[in-house]
């Protein structure tokens, strides 16, 4: 038999796979579009944080310079004191440590800062993590309510992840129970006939049809299986919803505590501890100067005060970060 044959076959899945195919490539694309907006999330709090890094070592080495030039006069005045015989070489001495000490705190602040902008490099152009900071403390958006966070958690988008994700897995259970359906099949074929009959005549065309039904016998071999999983790994993505919802109140719970606990400790600050040492150390220099305070508790006063402005910057950039995380959780992107 000499032919030459061209067919045309057509399958068509059983039932509504094709829809439900199509609804898991779409709900697929909800968990990236999802991601997208997680990482743009993740991207401003990281740059927050390491913009509030950086403010803290510029002025931290601001406070460590301005409180050089008290220390350098600690020196003068105790070689002063030395040479009228009002006190020993032992404080002249102790005056010249704390001023050696207090300059490698400030290279080893600068050296710091260097590493904060390396840090704050890799979410931003070079040029803007290079650039002078200014001078006034970075601002941010007022945090709601614990409440009104914890409400709007279901919404975040790790939860909205996890939410695309469960609705792909059901997808693929609703494809899955498809395969107990029959699929079917068209096939039709055209074949052209050569050369002639034994009487001389032509050789007729050829043209077959034939449908194909594919019957889902002994399901346990292929749709149990495929159905069985499907429906595993649906549970497994709606623990993996709740896992990241108990995270995310975790977090939230943990934030916000730490938040108002610095808020409280800044105040502390602000309102006592800061003018309580600035007043301290006063007393204390002019008790030393009417050689009525020894160099030590002189030394122990300016250095309290020193420390104390450097805990309230702390404290205060801490604020800021807990408060750019707690942003995070509510989704705030501007």
């Amino acid at each position: 038999m000499t032919q030459i044959q061209v067919g045309v076959q057509q399958m068509f899945p059983p039932g509504k796979t094709l829809r439900y195919r199509r609804e898991y490539t779409e709900a697929m694309a909800d968990v990236e579009k999802a991601k997208v907006l997680e990482r743009k999330l993740k991207l401003l709090r990281e740059v927050r944080q390491r913009y509030l890094d950086l403010y803290y070592r510029i002025n931290a080495d601001r406070i460590l310079q301005q409180n050089r030039a008290l220390f350098s006069d600690l020196v003068n005045i105790t070689q002063r004191q030395y040479a009228a015989g009002r006190n020993n070489q032992h404080d002249v001495l102790r005056a010249q440590l704390e001023l050696s000490l207090l300059d490698d705190r400030i290279m080893d602040t600068e050296q710091q800062e260097q590493v904060a902008r390396a840090g704050l490099a890799r979410y931003v152009v070079y040029e803007q993590a290079t650039r002078p900071l200014p001078e006034a403390f970075p601002e941010l958006k007022s945090i709601p309510a614990r409440d009104q966070i914890r409400q709007n958690l279901p919404d975040h988008p790790l939860v909205l992840i996890e939410d695309a994700a469960i609705d792909a897995s059901k997808k693929k259970v609703a494809e899955a129970e498809q395969l107990y359906k029959p699929g079917w099949s068209v096939d039709v074929t055209y074949g052209n006939r050569n050369g002639r009959n034994g009487d001389g005549s032509g050789r007729p065309d050829m043209l077959s049809a034939m449908v194909m039904i594919d019957v889902p016998l002994f399901t346990e071999n292929r749709q149990d299986k495929k159905l069985s999983a499907a429906k595993k790994q649906s549970l497994a993505q709606q623990f993996n919803r709740d896992d990241r919802l108990l995270e995310l109140s975790s977090m939230l719970e943990t934030e916000y505590a730490n938040w108002d606990r610095l808020k409280e400790r800044l105040a502390l600050y602000q309102q006592r501890a800061s003018l309580d040492a600035k007043a301290n150390a006063e007393s204390t220099l002019n008790a030393y100067q009417s050689d009525t305070a020894d160099f030590t508790t002189l030394m122990r006063s300016e250095l309290t005060e020193l420390n104390t402005q450097l805990d309230m910057l702390s404290i205060r950039v801490e604020l800021a970060k807990a408060q750019a995380r707690l942003l995070y959780l509510t989704g705030e992107t501007e």
